[in-house]
Protein backbone atom coordinates (compact mmCIF):
# COMPACT_ATOMS: atom_id res chain seq x y z
CA UNK A 1 0.00 0.00 0.00
CA UNK A 2 1.10 3.11 -0.98
CA UNK A 3 2.50 5.54 2.02
CA UNK A 4 1.00 8.78 2.51
CA UNK A 5 3.20 11.90 2.66
CA UNK A 6 2.29 14.29 4.48
CA UNK A 7 2.99 18.18 3.51
CA UNK A 8 2.08 21.18 5.43
CA UNK A 9 -0.93 22.26 3.23
CA UNK A 10 -4.34 20.60 2.48
CA UNK A 11 -5.21 21.58 -1.01
CA UNK A 12 -8.38 20.69 -2.83
CA UNK A 13 -8.91 20.47 -6.41
CA UNK A 14 -12.14 21.09 -8.69
CA UNK A 15 -14.45 17.96 -9.36
CA UNK A 16 -17.57 19.73 -9.77
CA UNK A 17 -17.74 17.76 -13.13
CA UNK A 18 -19.05 14.48 -10.38
CA UNK A 19 -21.55 16.33 -9.01
CA UNK A 20 -23.51 16.68 -12.82
CA UNK A 21 -23.05 13.21 -13.85
CA UNK A 22 -24.21 11.76 -10.05
CA UNK A 23 -26.45 14.98 -9.22
CA UNK A 24 -29.66 13.15 -8.09
CA UNK A 25 -27.36 10.49 -5.39
CA UNK A 26 -25.12 12.94 -4.33
CA UNK A 27 -25.83 16.46 -5.22
CA UNK A 28 -26.73 18.16 -2.20
CA UNK A 29 -24.03 17.61 0.49
CA UNK A 30 -21.04 18.70 -0.81
CA UNK A 31 -18.33 19.63 1.59
CA UNK A 32 -15.80 22.03 0.12
CA UNK A 33 -16.75 23.15 -3.18
CA UNK A 34 -13.18 22.98 -4.45
CA UNK A 35 -10.88 21.43 -1.89
CA UNK A 36 -11.77 17.71 -2.33
CA UNK A 37 -13.98 15.30 -4.29
CA UNK A 38 -16.65 17.57 -2.69
CA UNK A 39 -20.00 16.80 -1.04
CA UNK A 40 -22.79 19.72 -1.75
CA UNK A 41 -25.69 20.72 -0.05
CA UNK A 42 -26.35 22.30 -3.51
CA UNK A 43 -27.34 21.82 -7.32
CA UNK A 44 -24.42 20.87 -9.59
CA UNK A 45 -23.62 24.36 -10.95
CA UNK A 46 -22.47 25.36 -8.13
CA UNK A 47 -20.61 23.10 -6.14
CA UNK A 48 -17.12 23.52 -7.23
CA UNK A 49 -15.14 21.89 -5.20
CA UNK A 50 -11.55 20.38 -5.15
CA UNK A 51 -9.62 17.33 -3.15
CA UNK A 52 -6.82 17.86 -1.49
CA UNK A 53 -3.28 18.23 -3.40
CA UNK A 54 -0.12 16.44 -2.13
CA UNK A 55 0.37 18.71 0.32
CA UNK A 56 -1.24 17.64 3.34
CA UNK A 57 -2.46 14.14 4.85
CA UNK A 58 -6.19 14.53 6.38
CA UNK A 59 -6.21 11.85 8.99
CA UNK A 60 -7.08 10.86 12.41
CA UNK A 61 -5.93 8.57 14.66
CA UNK A 62 -8.43 5.41 15.92
CA UNK A 63 -8.24 5.81 19.65
CA UNK A 64 -11.42 6.05 20.72
CA UNK A 65 -14.53 7.58 18.55
CA UNK A 66 -13.74 8.87 14.74
CA UNK A 67 -11.65 11.38 13.25
CA UNK A 68 -8.50 11.99 13.22
CA UNK A 69 -4.96 13.18 13.17
CA UNK A 70 -1.18 13.70 13.56
CA UNK A 71 -0.71 13.94 17.41
CA UNK A 72 1.90 17.33 16.86
CA UNK A 73 -0.48 18.83 14.24
CA UNK A 74 -3.22 20.02 16.94
CA UNK A 75 -3.00 22.72 19.09
CA UNK A 76 -1.95 21.93 22.80
CA UNK A 77 -2.95 23.90 25.65
CA UNK A 78 -4.63 26.41 23.01
CA UNK A 79 -8.96 27.01 23.35
CA UNK A 80 -8.84 30.50 21.73
CA UNK A 81 -7.98 30.91 18.29
CA UNK A 82 -7.78 34.58 16.51
CA UNK A 83 -9.07 34.56 12.98
CA UNK A 84 -8.14 37.23 10.55
CA UNK A 85 -10.04 37.44 7.04
CA UNK A 86 -7.48 39.12 4.51
CA UNK A 87 -9.91 39.94 2.14
CA UNK A 88 -13.45 39.19 1.23
CA UNK A 89 -16.59 40.95 1.18
CA UNK A 90 -18.44 40.96 4.57
CA UNK A 91 -21.09 38.49 3.62
CA UNK A 92 -19.00 35.96 2.92
CA UNK A 93 -17.16 36.86 6.18
CA UNK A 94 -20.29 36.41 7.98
CA UNK A 95 -21.32 32.76 6.32
CA UNK A 96 -17.48 31.64 7.43
CA UNK A 97 -18.29 32.59 10.98
CA UNK A 98 -21.64 31.03 11.09
CA UNK A 99 -20.51 27.71 9.40
CA UNK A 100 -17.60 27.49 11.90
CA UNK A 101 -19.92 27.69 15.39
CA UNK A 102 -20.59 24.38 14.94
CA UNK A 103 -16.42 23.31 15.96
CA UNK A 104 -17.02 25.81 18.97
CA UNK A 105 -20.14 24.37 19.95
CA UNK A 106 -18.80 21.37 19.58
CA UNK A 107 -15.66 21.70 21.98
CA UNK A 108 -13.52 24.26 24.00
CA UNK A 109 -13.23 26.50 21.41
CA UNK A 110 -13.23 30.05 21.11
CA UNK A 111 -12.51 31.70 17.52
CA UNK A 112 -11.92 35.55 18.09
CA UNK A 113 -12.23 38.13 15.13
CA UNK A 114 -9.16 40.31 14.73
CA UNK A 115 -8.35 43.19 11.97
CA UNK A 116 -4.83 43.26 12.68
CA UNK A 117 -1.94 41.99 14.99
CA UNK A 118 -0.91 38.19 15.78
CA UNK A 119 -3.31 35.33 14.18
CA UNK A 120 -3.89 31.82 14.27
CA UNK A 121 -5.91 31.50 10.95
CA UNK A 122 -5.89 33.93 8.38
CA UNK A 123 -8.55 33.29 4.85
CA UNK A 124 -8.28 34.80 1.86
CA UNK A 125 -11.02 34.71 -0.92
CA UNK A 126 -8.70 35.03 -3.66
CA UNK A 127 -6.70 32.23 -4.31
CA UNK A 128 -7.63 28.64 -6.41
CA UNK A 129 -9.76 25.94 -4.57
CA UNK A 130 -10.25 25.54 -1.39
CA UNK A 131 -7.36 24.37 0.96
CA UNK A 132 -5.97 24.67 4.47
CA UNK A 133 -2.65 24.68 6.63
CA UNK A 134 -3.33 21.54 8.97
CA UNK A 135 -3.14 22.69 12.62
CA UNK A 136 0.17 24.52 13.42
CA UNK A 137 2.16 24.04 10.57
CA UNK A 138 0.23 26.84 10.37
CA UNK A 139 2.67 28.56 12.65
CA UNK A 140 5.29 28.36 9.94
CA UNK A 141 3.46 30.54 7.55
CA UNK A 142 4.71 34.77 7.27
CA UNK A 143 2.07 36.83 9.08
CA UNK A 144 1.26 38.79 6.38
CA UNK A 145 0.16 35.77 4.38
CA UNK A 146 -3.19 33.06 4.63
CA UNK A 147 -3.33 30.22 6.24
CA UNK A 148 -6.33 28.86 4.61
CA UNK A 149 -8.48 29.77 1.07
CA UNK A 150 -11.98 29.67 0.74
CA UNK A 151 -12.98 29.95 -2.62
CA UNK A 152 -16.55 31.25 -2.37
CA UNK A 153 -18.32 34.38 -3.60
CA UNK A 154 -21.91 35.91 -2.33
CA UNK A 155 -23.44 33.73 -4.77
CA UNK A 156 -22.87 30.58 -3.22
CA UNK A 157 -25.69 29.91 -0.46
CA UNK A 158 -25.03 29.06 3.71
CA UNK A 159 -25.01 25.16 2.92
CA UNK A 160 -21.99 25.88 0.62
CA UNK A 161 -20.13 27.85 2.95
CA UNK A 162 -20.63 25.00 5.94
CA UNK A 163 -19.61 22.05 4.38
CA UNK A 164 -16.26 23.79 2.78
CA UNK A 165 -15.75 26.62 5.82
CA UNK A 166 -15.86 23.34 8.20
CA UNK A 167 -13.99 21.16 6.91
CA UNK A 168 -11.31 23.16 5.95
CA UNK A 169 -11.21 24.81 9.89
CA UNK A 170 -11.42 20.41 10.64
CA UNK A 171 -7.65 21.16 9.36
CA UNK A 172 -7.01 24.08 10.53
CA UNK A 173 -7.50 22.57 14.23
CA UNK A 174 -5.17 19.49 13.10
CA UNK A 175 -7.83 17.06 11.40
CA UNK A 176 -6.58 14.60 8.68
CA UNK A 177 -8.71 13.41 5.43
CA UNK A 178 -10.86 10.72 6.73
CA UNK A 179 -10.41 8.56 3.53
CA UNK A 180 -7.04 7.84 4.09
CA UNK A 181 -7.32 6.71 7.58
CA UNK A 182 -4.99 4.19 8.40
CA UNK A 183 -7.71 1.59 9.18
CA UNK A 184 -10.07 2.94 6.05
CA UNK A 185 -9.50 -0.18 4.06
CA UNK A 186 -11.45 1.36 0.95
CA UNK A 187 -11.61 -0.97 -1.63
CA UNK A 188 -11.06 1.30 -4.42
CA UNK A 189 -11.71 0.43 -8.21
CA UNK A 190 -9.13 2.14 -9.48
CA UNK A 191 -8.90 2.26 -13.01
CA UNK A 192 -12.30 3.91 -12.34
CA UNK A 193 -11.30 6.66 -9.68
CA UNK A 194 -8.37 7.03 -12.36
CA UNK A 195 -10.29 7.52 -15.38
CA UNK A 196 -12.57 10.13 -13.45
CA UNK A 197 -9.80 12.56 -11.93
CA UNK A 198 -7.98 12.34 -15.21
CA UNK A 199 -11.07 14.45 -16.91
CA UNK A 200 -11.38 18.08 -16.03
CA UNK A 201 -11.08 20.42 -14.15
CA UNK A 202 -8.77 18.12 -12.48
CA UNK A 203 -6.58 16.45 -15.24
CA UNK A 204 -4.42 14.49 -12.11
CA UNK A 205 -2.00 11.64 -13.29
CA UNK A 206 -1.88 8.34 -11.82
CA UNK A 207 0.60 9.60 -9.23
CA UNK A 208 -1.37 12.23 -7.93
CA UNK A 209 -4.54 10.29 -7.37
CA UNK A 210 -2.39 8.08 -5.44
CA UNK A 211 -0.79 10.38 -3.08
CA UNK A 212 -4.21 12.23 -2.64
CA UNK A 213 -6.70 9.75 -3.02
CA UNK A 214 -5.37 6.28 -2.27
CA UNK A 215 -2.41 6.39 0.25
CA UNK A 216 -2.79 5.78 3.66
CA UNK A 217 -1.29 7.48 6.62
CA UNK A 218 1.28 5.36 8.05
CA UNK A 219 2.63 6.83 11.52
CA UNK A 220 1.62 8.31 14.55
CA UNK A 221 -1.51 9.27 14.61
CA UNK A 222 -4.30 9.84 17.43
CA UNK A 223 -7.99 9.24 16.26
CA UNK A 224 -10.81 6.93 16.07
CA UNK A 225 -12.63 4.50 13.54
CA UNK A 226 -13.08 5.25 10.09
CA UNK A 227 -16.25 7.26 9.61
CA UNK A 228 -18.05 7.45 6.64
CA UNK A 229 -20.01 10.40 7.76
CA UNK A 230 -16.95 12.80 9.08
CA UNK A 231 -17.24 16.63 7.70
CA UNK A 232 -13.42 14.98 6.84
CA UNK A 233 -14.42 12.45 4.57
CA UNK A 234 -14.55 12.48 0.38
CA UNK A 235 -17.42 11.41 -1.06
CA UNK A 236 -17.18 8.31 -3.17
CA UNK A 237 -19.49 8.16 -6.16
CA UNK A 238 -21.15 4.83 -7.03
CA UNK A 239 -18.62 2.45 -9.23
CA UNK A 240 -15.50 3.73 -7.54
CA UNK A 241 -15.04 0.94 -4.85
CA UNK A 242 -15.65 -2.75 -5.92
CA UNK A 243 -17.66 -3.26 -3.02
CA UNK A 244 -20.86 -0.98 -4.06
CA UNK A 245 -19.40 1.71 -0.51
CA UNK A 246 -20.55 5.04 -1.32
CA UNK A 247 -20.17 8.31 0.60
CA UNK A 248 -22.50 11.55 -0.28
CA UNK A 249 -21.64 15.13 0.39
CA UNK A 250 -20.85 15.53 4.02
CA UNK A 251 -21.53 19.28 5.30
CA UNK A 252 -22.33 18.74 9.06
CA UNK A 253 -20.07 17.50 12.00
CA UNK A 254 -21.05 13.78 12.84
CA UNK A 255 -21.50 12.56 15.83
CA UNK A 256 -17.71 11.53 16.05
CA UNK A 257 -16.45 14.33 14.62
CA UNK A 258 -17.71 16.41 17.73
CA UNK A 259 -17.09 13.33 20.51
CA UNK A 260 -13.11 13.70 19.09
CA UNK A 261 -12.58 17.48 18.81
CA UNK A 262 -14.19 17.62 22.35
CA UNK A 263 -11.45 15.08 23.58
CA UNK A 264 -8.32 17.09 21.81
CA UNK A 265 -9.87 20.56 23.03
CA UNK A 266 -11.45 19.29 26.50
Amino acid sequence: MKRLVIYSTAIAMMIAWILVGFSQEHSPTDPRSQTEPTASTQSPSSTNEQLDTPEVPCLTPTEGTKAWGIPQFFWRNKHEFRVRFLDGEQVCQERVKQAIKAWSDAANIKFIYVTDGDSDIRISFKGKGHWSKVGTTARSVPRDRQTMNIQLTPQHPQNEFDRVARHEFGHALGLMHEHQHPHGQIQWNKPVVYAAYAQAPNFWDKQTVDEQVFATYEGPFTGTAPDPHSIMMYPIVRGWTTNGLTVGWNRELSDLDKQFIKQKYP
